[in-house]
């Protein structure tokens, strides 16, 4: 899979051509307690768990991953 650093905020990958929806498995770094909230196109998401199909149209499409810590101090899209 691919993975996510704290210091990129911009990923692009590519799907096959008759590829109609994708899933994500989002699963953020938690340290020292924290806890996280995870959105997929501003759907929540369980931490480590699949979000739900994101359907695909052809060509360009933008998903977008959102993490915020419990302090709401950080957030990363």
């Amino acid at each position: 899979g691919y993975g996510f650093l704290g210091t990129e905020i911009h990923y692009t990958t590519a799907v096959p051509y008759d590829c109609t929806a994708i899933t994500l498995r989002p699963t953020a770094l938690v340290e020292n307690g924290a806890s996280v909230t995870v959105d997929v196109n501003e759907q929540p998401v369980n931490n480590g768990q699949d979000s739900s199909a994101i359907t695909l149209a052809q060509g360009h499409n933008t998903v977008t991953v959102t993490v915020t810590n419990r302090f709401a101090d950080e957030e990363k899209s």
